[in-house]
């Protein structure tokens, strides 16, 4: 793969010709979406491509790990065409099975796995009685690691003829896999006959034999050692086989051995040739002879090395540290820098973004000294991307394993065969099935968001998380992530600890605070939360941060947007106050006031991953739907896959009623992508549940296949029984059910069970969601506790209640149903908010009845106003 360090490398730029398949990576053993393509490898400098070093074909890129493999792209076209070609046209002229296996390898070799799919079950029909197909079909599925498929091809094959020697050796590994030595015996038993050896290879007995040796059945094993000594006689002066042998025969405490005497003299140790010895029995003796010749010179080296030891200091942070080494003296690290030290223990001591001292220790022991390359690493914080690699090479090789070693701060290995550089491309194979397993251990450059997934054990991912978060005050995600986990591992405590130290740095670091405040309110702290802002703001009266910060927890509508405008008045550059404002405006349905405010907070500098979906909604709102077809198309246009631009231009389209051309568009994108259906299946059943669910369409849902482990599909399937009247569907199918940290689809059950005139049911989710409710925000607070009071709550508190449009809808249908006299109100409101086509839509519309085609017609309106405004200059 390629490498950069500090921005110097290699790296590869540009993406033509691009599949995807839906598969199994063969490093990480995520399954996803892996893609191949052309590319061009550059030289590049600060990441700016400086010298071309060739064009390359990728096969098989992992999502997750990023491995792959890479060949000449010029070279892999032509050789791929001409070599499936000449198979392909071989069986066409000739359709053998052998032909038919020729071509399907063919395939596999050049990993065209979809024409390889389409080309094995043409076979399989074809030849639906040939078992010798069968196992050979499953001989190259096993060859590029797809177990399960060759499997079941063996199994059918030894069904098909039972006798079938290819067969039931596929089916005796199968068995020996799960353990069922007997059962593989049998199937290999015509292994055992008499002069087997002449016609098959043993080799599966030989297998047979070393697990039965390894369950401690030595009986068995020599039986069968028996045999094959029988069938080779020549494999008894062997040194492995001997040495196999003779440890069941030990077991079993044999008096006579079945081994024949060793031909050979002592002096055969010298002959290179010989095989009756084992290499380390060769080389003692010829060490012995040359060793006092060596011992000092040897014991001098072995001295050298030891006091010019690597180590190893790397770091994720986004700023450098200082290292200093016992007394020595200090130097700095960017992302990675080495010192050289002699074993023994040594101190580390590390300033800078964070302070911390590590104890370690290098040793190695004296004999291994000549030949290991032991590593040892200072991981700063655990926060560099550090990844263990196992490399494997053979004639048909098995693609890299890794081990993540994120967030460990010391690691050390005896040896290391490639650290911190790449391995090599091939190696020499000495036996035609040999193979050969490299170390290595690298380091890659990855987001924390990305990195925090492989932290395995709960402290270490908050402290991995709190290491960062003061280097990226910006990052809005990782504080979100930092705030779930606490949640998850009810552990606010600690993260109210971490984060009320960093409330007083300069300039104020509103995710550091906002975090700090979800955590306080989550608690129901929102006193609390008064008392510390109302403090701050005394000291700093006129701090837009501050002033926007204290509108947050502020439950009065009007008194948060005073604060918020004061904060926008105090500082017009901040983008903060513009996206409270737009907030409040979107969930009070002021969709123009809401896109301008949003719009300006975007320009002023705030991260687009918390405005860009309100600012979507607010244009759908204002009547911008024309708007935004026209640029999803235009971005489609140029990056065809772009998932989020396709699901604008559907939800534009069916969200104003045109449901005709959201399918044609679907249809027209799909037909383009026909080669890579499969791994695209979910998101076109998705944007096609989207436009039967804005269009009501609940006839043709009936029909759809089941939603399988895809949650959003799961959730489209929710959200069709709720607008059908079918909240038992949802209520006792586990994969739809609400969950305990979703109290929003809790309420959304029990709008829909008071829809279906279960008042019992409806009453029962009610308060599971209010309960739920109460251990959340302040916002869902309220909302709790003015759906379980006895009188009918202010409807101006309802209208200001701070909460997402969908959440607000669904709240605005339980209030109409909780208190039939604010319906009216309500429903109102609800039209006004209801103006995407994604869930609860239908739902807010069967509360809401009178509201039907509201929310297209007030779109209209509004596109009519802005249209207005343009022409007379406004």
């Amino acid at each position: 793969m390629p490498t950069t360090v500090n921005g110097i490398g290699t790296h590869y730029y540009g993406k033509r010709n691009r599949s995807v398949r839906r598969g199994q990576c063969r490093s990480c053993g995520h399954v996803g979406d892996l893609a191949s393509y052309d590319t061009r490898l550059w030289f590049v400098v600060i990441f700016i491509p400086i010298i071309p070093l060739g064009r390359k074909r990728i096969i098989d890129d992992c999502p997750s790990c990023r491995r792959h493999y890479a060949a000449k792209a010029d070279e892999f076209a032509i050789a791929s065409q001409l070599t499936v070609s000449e198979g392909k046209d071989r069986y066409q002229s000739e359709p053998t099975v052998d032909n038919a296996l020729d071509a399907h390898a063919r395939m596999l070799g050049y990993h065209q796995h979809d024409e390889s799919d389409a080309f094995r079950k043409e076979l399989l029909e074809r030849f639906p009685q040939d078992a010798g197909l069968r196992a050979g079909l499953a001989n190259h599925l096993d060859q590029v690691g797809r177990y399960d498929l060759a499997a079941a091809l063996y199994a059918e094959a030894h069904g098909l003829e039972p006798e079938l020697p290819e067969a039931r050796v596929g089916v005796a590994f199968a068995r020996m896999n799960e353990g069922k030595l007997e059962e593989a015996r049998r199937l290999l038993s015509h292994l055992e006959a008499p002069g087997a050896g002449q016609v098959y290879s043993l080799g599966p007995l030989e297998t047979l034999a070393t697990l039965y040796q390894q369950r401690n059945q030595h009986e068995k094993a020599l039986e069968l050692f028996r045999h094959l000594l029988n069938e080779y006689p020549d494999a008894a002066q062997l040194h492995g086989v001997r040495k196999m042998v003779q440890v069941s025969e030990k077991k079993l405490k044999a008096r006579e051995s079945i081994l024949p005497s060793r031909e050979e003299s002592w002096l055969g140790i010298f002959n290179p040739w010989s095989r009756g010895y084992s290499s380390g029995q060769k080389w003692g003796a010829f060490l012995g002879l040359v060793g006092i010749l060596f011992a000092t010179g040897m014991a001098l080296y072995n001295d050298q090395i030891r006091r010019n030891r690597t180590l190893h200091i790397v770091s994720g942070l986004t700023k450098p540290v200082t290292v200093q080494v016992d007394n020595g003296p200090p130097f700095e690290v960017a992302k990675q820098g080495t010192v050289t030290l002699p074993e023994g223990a040594h101190q580390v001591n590390v300033s800078g973004p964070v302070q911390a001292a590590y104890n370690v220790t290098m040793e190695a022991p004296y004999w291994s000294r000549w030949g290991s390359k032991p590593v040892w690493v200072v991981n700063v914080a655990g926060t560099a991307g550090l990844i263990e690699m196992q490399y494997h090479y053979a004639r048909n090789p098995t693609p890299p394993t890794w081990t993540h070693l994120i967030g460990q701060t010391f690691v050390a290995r005896p040896h290391i065969d490639y650290p911190f550089v790449d391995p090599p491309d091939s190696l020499p194979i000495k036996k035609r099935d040999g193979f050969v397993t490299k170390s290595g251990i690298i380091v890659v450059d990855a987001d924390p968001q990305q990195l925090i997934q492989h932290v395995t054990a709960p402290d270490d991912a908050l402290a991995f998380l709190e290491t960062h978060l003061p280097m990226r005050p910006e990052d809005a995600m990782l504080f979100h992530e930092y705030e779930e986990r606490l949640t998850t591992l009810k552990k606010q405590d600690r993260g109210e600890t971490f984060l009320k130290p960093g409330l007083d740095r300069k300039p104020v670091e509103v995710n550091w605070h906002r975090t700090y405040q979800n955590l306080l309110e989550s608690q129901g702290r929102i006193d609390d939360l008064r008392t510390e802002y109302d403090r701050r703001l005394e000291a700093e009266p006129d701090s837009a941060m501050l002033l926007y910060l204290r509108s947050r927890f502020e439950g009065e509508a009007k008194i948060r947007r005073e604060f918020m405008t004061k904060a926008r008045d105090a500082d017009p550059e901040n983008p903060w106050p513009h996206f409270g404002l737009g907030f409040q405006a979107a969930i009070e349905g002021d969709w123009p006031s809401a896109l301008t405010e949003l719009q300006v907070a975007n320009a002023k500098g705030l991260d687009p991953d918390l405005s860009q979906r309100m600012i979507t909604l607010a244009r759908l709102g204002s009547g911008e739907s024309a708007k935004i077809v026209e640029e999803s198309k235009a971005t489609l246009a140029s990056t065809p896959m772009d998932i989020a631009a396709l699901f604008g231009l559907i939800d534009a389209y069916v969200s104003t009623g045109r449901l005709a051309e959201a399918q044609q568009e679907l249809d027209a994108w799909k037909a383009q992508r026909q080669a890579i259906l499969s791994s695209i299946a979910p998101v076109v059943e998705m944007l096609r549940l989207h436009i039967l669910y804005g269009g009501a369409n609940f006839t043709e849902f009936q029909q759809a296949p089941p939603p399988g482990n895809d949650t959003v599909v799961q959730r489209y399937h929710a959200a069709f029984h709720l607008a059908n009247g079918q909240p038992g569907k949802v209520a006792s199918d586990p994969l739809l059910a609400p969950k305990d940290e979703m109290p929003w689809d809790a309420l959304a059950l029990s709008v829909a069970y008071h829809l279906a005139h279960d008042d019992v049911e409806s009453e029962r989710w009610l308060a599971k969601a209010c309960e739920r409710f109460k251990t959340r925000g302040a916002e869902e607070r309220m909302a709790a506790a003015m759906l379980t009071t006895l009188d009918p709550p202010d409807f101006e508190a309802v209208r200001d209640l701070s909460l997402e449009p969908s959440q607000k809808l669904l709240f605005l249908c339980a209030v109409a149903q909780q208190f039939p006299a604010l319906a009216p109100q309500a429903g109102e409101l609800a039209a006004e908010l209801n103006v995407t086509s994604v869930p609860p839509y239908q739902l807010v519309r069967s509360v809401f009845p009178a509201s039907k085609g509201a929310t297209t017609d007030a779109s209209k309106k509004a596109a009519a106003e802005n249209e207005t405004k343009k022409e007379s200059g406004t």
